[in-house]
Order: structure tokens, then sequence, then C-alpha cells
């Protein structure tokens, strides 16, 4: 692995004994020096970087890739990566590590795609379930370092692009979702123990929530989303969503342990800046039991149950007799600052949020006038300024208001109506644009690169036109 050069070829001829000595010299070069080596630390670093690190990796890979038949070859490349993910996850705090991860979850994130193997999928799955069930995982996830990116952005986007390419794939579901599941007990555990405790949310915290928020929305709730339909569509559903479903909601039941489910409740379906992620669960599946229930084709006993399970596992939560879960739960909702008259509250705000919504969508060149019309400006924050020099006056205090809904509620964004709003020749429109582009941190970015990204994420570019318009502005 160091030279480039030892190994570089293997064939079929070559003894089953052989190759596993290989391979156990490939995860030795990955993974020195163990713990019982500590002392050997700096040298093993500089003799073996995280480049070198990672072409082991990859050599165990295309040795795995090349060994179809043989089982045991298989486990032992298995047990190679397990072994340099390992020496990773140990100590996290020390940056040539944390490179070396970071290296091979870009490697994962290159091959990811339409094109990757079932086979191989499955593979990388169970390395990221390697590291998200490692038992170091957990102080990792709730250090204020830079280690915490690792399992709130880079793993979660790459269980994030599995869901997306292999999303009606059991296979690979049934490794996915344990490995979804921990990530959001990992996020979740932080930023509720966070809050217990009277402190502030941090932004890692904060930022944990959203790929809490991510993971429901474009795992459990899109993956229902696809198995749900086909189920109901016709007499003779295919057994593949029946199958699906099954999976889906076992590990629904998983997920949704008591101290989860309150977290949950009180960070986004009490908080009217985020979406109602249990609401829209116990909504998904008390739909799929009153479809099937008007049908002539009920839903299967074994569904059923599921079903019925996962709705137990919410309504559990917040149902209790044991006295010192009940002060526990008062702890936490006064820690919070959560009562039952300030949720109400919450959830008229959200309404009108969602009035917002769909009148912008209604009528997009008035998105203006129905902010006004709203009252969300008064409780909507006026946000920092961050992409201007100090003494620069920003924009208008409205569009700001306006701007950071936009940027926030983005569970419930018409996005092309907002395009349509922006792309208007109007001056409600150009300020509302420079408003969101004043929040921007553009750091190294090319300014005219982002500024099309932007636009093109609302649709904005229907006409070729508006978009270099948009752009002579600034």
């Amino acid at each position: 692995a160091r030279s480039e050069c030892v190994f570089e070829e293997t064939n079929a001829q070559t003894d089953e004994a052989t190759a596993a000595q290989m391979i156990a010299l490939l995860g030795l070069c990955g993974s020195f020096p163990g713990e019982a080596e500590a002392s050997l630390e700096a040298s093993a670093a500089a003799a073996f970087p995280a480049e070198v690190r990672l072409h082991a990796f990859i050599k165990v890979l295309a040795v795995w890739g090349y060994y179809r038949q043989s089982h045991t070859l298989r486990a032992c490349a298995q047990v190679a990566l397990n072994q340099i993910l390992d020496y990773c996850l140990v100590d996290l705090g020390s940056p040539a590590r944390a490179e070396l991860l970071r290296l091979i979850l870009g490697h994962v994130s290159s091959e990811l795609g339409p094109a990757l193997l079932v086979e191989r999928a499955m593979l990388y799955l169970r390395c990221l379930q390697r590291v998200a069930l490692h038992p170091a995982a957990r102080r990792w996830a709730s250090a204020e370092h830079p280690q915490v990116s690792f399992f709130r952005s880079e793993i979660p986007l790459l269980l994030l692009s599995f869901s997306k390419h292999f999303s009606t794939r059991l296979p690979v579901l049934a490794l996915l979702l344990p490995v979804v599941n921990r990530i959001c007990w990992l996020c979740v555990d932080h930023w509720s123990t966070a809050e217990a405790g009277g402190q502030r949310p941090s932004p890692t915290s904060v930022f944990g929530a959203l790929q809490v928020e991510a993971l429901f929305g474009g795992v459990y709730l899109r993956s229902l989303g696809l198995a749900v339909p086909p189920l109901l569509a016709a007499p003779d559903a295919p057994s593949e969503a029946s199958e699906l479903l099954e999976l889906l909601l076992e590990s629904l039941c998983d997920l949704l342990q008591p101290e989860l489910v309150r977290a949950l409740w009180l960070s986004f379906d009490g908080d009217w800046r985020r979406p109602p992620l249990v609401e829209q669960v116990v909504a998904r599946v008390v739909e799929l039991l009153g479809a099937a229930s008007g049908t002539e084709r009920p839903l299967p006993p074994h569904l059923a149950q599921l079903s019925s399970a996962v709705l137990a596992r919410v309504v559990a939560a917040f149902v209790g007799t044991d006295s010192v879960v009940q002060q526990g739960r008062s702890r936490q909702t006064e820690a919070n600052g959560c009562d039952l008259d300030s949720v109400r509250l919450q959830w008229r705000q959200r309404e009108a949020v969602c009035d917002l919504m769909a009148k912008i969508e209604e009528n997009p060149k008035k998105a203006r006038a129905a902010f006004d019309k709203s009252g969300l400006s008064d409780i909507t924050p006026l946000p920092s300024l961050g992409g201007l020099a100090e003494g620069e006056d920003g924009s208008e205090e409205w569009a700001r208001k306006l701007i950071w809904m936009l940027r926030c509620q983005n569970h419930v964004i018409p996005y092309a109506a907002v395009g349509e709003f922006f792309g208007q020749p109007k001056d409600d429109s150009e300020k509302a644009i420079a408003a969101f582009v004043d929040t921007f941190d553009w750091g190294a970015a090319d300014i005219e690169q982002a500024l099309r990204g932007f636009l093109e994420v609302f649709l904005l570019p229907k006409e070729a036109q508006q978009i270099d318009r948009v752009l002579k502005t600034f």
C-alpha cells in the first residue's frame, strides 16, 4: 500500500490463505498503531499519512469486489475495513485520524449514485453502521468540536443519498434504517440533554435538529409515501410494497422511544418555526389505516398491528403512571419553557405561516402584501446581515423578516411561486432578493455561480433572460 506496487494485481488462482494475509496486511497498514502501540503514534502518522491509509482502504475494497464467490475473503475484507474505521474512531480528536475518516466518507460519497451496485451499497452501509454504533460515537457526537460534523453533516448527507437512490431496495433499507435511527438518537440525545440542563442551544445542536428533520422527511416520510400507494392502489398489490411497509413500520417502532418522541414533540411540533414531525408520522399511519379500511382489500393483519404499534408508541410517550417519569417530564417541560398554552400558541402561529405560504402560492406578485396582512411580522426575528461590510446600509426591515421566513420555513415554501415573486420587475422583488443576498457569507465562493445556484433553487429561470437580468443588479 505504501509503495503502490505491493499486491497491485490479484487473480483467481491466488490461494485463499495468501489473499487473506494480503487483506490482513492492508488492514494493518490502515490501522497501525493500535492501542498497545500508542507511543508510536507520531512516527506512524509520518510513515502512514491519511492518503496512504485511504489507499489501503480502497485496496481492501478492490479485493472485496474481486473475490465475489469467496464468503471467507469477503468476511476478512469487512474485518479489515472495520479495523481501519475503528482506528479513526478511537481518537477523532487526532487531526490525522479525523482527516482519514473524512477521506473515507468522501470516497463513499464519490461512488454513491444510481449506478452503484446494491451489494457495494450494502458494504458501505455496514461501514457507516460500524461508525455510528462504535462505543466512542456518542462522545464525539456530543462534543463541541469540529468532529461533531461527522455525525451531523457528512454521515446524515450520505444516508439521505442512500435513501434517494435505493428507497425501494429492501436489503439496502434493512441496513440503512438502523443507522438512521442511531444518528437521530445521537442528535436528539445531545440537544435535549443540553436544553434539559437549562443551556442555550448551541449552533451544533441546532444543526443536529436540522439533520433529524432531514432524515425523518427524506427517509421515513418519503419511503412511506412510496410504499403506501402501491399497496392500496390494486387488489393484487406487489409483495415488495407490503414488505417495504413492514420494514418501515418495524423500524419506526424501534426509533420512537419515549424520550425521543417527547424531545421531537417539544423541539418540532411545539415550535412554529419547524415542521411537526410527530404529527406527520401519525398522520401517515392514520391515513394508511383509514384508506385501507374503506377498500375491498383490507390491510394485512400484521401491517395493521404494526401501524397500531407505531401509534401506541407515540401515545405511550405522553401517558404514564410512574411518578418518577411524570416528575422528569415536568422538569423537562419547565426547562424548555413549554406548556400546553404556549404549544397551542405555536400551533396557531404555524397555521398562520401555512396560510401565508398558500396565499403566496396563489398570488406570488402580492407576497409582500400577504406578509404584511398575516401579522407574522411581529413574531418574526430580525436576522443579522452576515454578508455586509461594517457600516454598510442593509435592506428594509420587512424584506429581512420575509427572507428569514423563506429561509427557515423550508418545509412549507412553494419554491416555484417564490421564484415567480423574485422574478418580478418590481421594487419589492428586488429588495427581497437583496435582503436574501445580504444574509450570505460568501467566503471564497464564486459570487456569480453561487447566486445562480440560489436563483435556480427557486426555479426562477423559467425564462433564461430573467436570471441574467437579476445578476446585472448585483
